[in-house]
């Protein structure tokens, strides 16, 4: 039987169905590590998992190790880690050096965060990738429309995923919200690619 953890800050409905079929995986028996109470998950999550732990920062790879550290106590050795969030995949990858659990190293959720830098291991790699920037304002963006052409799509860099990807098909485009509106204030900052 192998114990994993899924950190699920919030039991919203779709990390709920990811839950409930790491819960249902054979051999797998599994603890929550939440930021709700645990008497706020729905009775029937509550009786198929092994163990559950609050923590107030699902972000914070210290609380993260601590809720693990506390579970191995009462269930035995985790031996897996996971979350679906995009935001997570580098704070437990740390935990998961930390600890000794086998898993994504934190250079690889590095790697897979930051999409400029996943772009350039790929490439590196011989995987063909669309050109892209890292632009940090709309006149970054602007002067790679120039050399790559359009349509461009503008996406956040990583941390900002609430902000969507932005099809722009010219200048006019860009200038009206693209790059200049892909950080969550407007910052300029955005990943074009072509």
């Amino acid at each position: 039987m192998v114990l994993a953890v899924f950190v699920a800050p919030y039991l919203l409905d779709a990390t709920r169905r990811f839950v409930d079929a790491t819960a249902n995986l054979p051999d797998v028996e599994l603890a929550l590590i939440t930021c709700e109470p645990e008497e706020r998950l729905p009775g029937d999550l509550r009786r198929g998992i092994a163990g559950h732990w609050r923590i107030d920062d699902p972000l914070d790879a210290g609380q993260i190790a601590a809720a693990v550290h506390g579970l191995n106590g009462h269930l035995g050795e985790v031996q897996r880690l996971l979350a679906v969030l995009e935001q997570l995949q580098v704070p437990l990858a740390q935990v998961r050096e930390h600890l000794g659990i086998p898993g994504m190293d934190a250079a690889t959720a590095r790697n897979f965060r930051d999409k400029a830098q996943m772009k350039s291991v790929l490439r590196a790699a011989g995987v063909p990738c669309a050109r892209y920037r890292l632009a940090d304002s709309a006149a970054a963006a602007a002067e790679f429309a120039v050399e790559a052409g359009y349509p461009l799509v503008v996406k956040p860099p990583a941390g900002e995923e609430h902000v969507p990807p932005r099809r722009r098909r010219g200048p006019a485009g860009l200038a009206g919200g693209g790059a200049a509106g892909a950080g969550p204030d407007g910052d300029g900052r955005g990943v074009p690619h072509r």
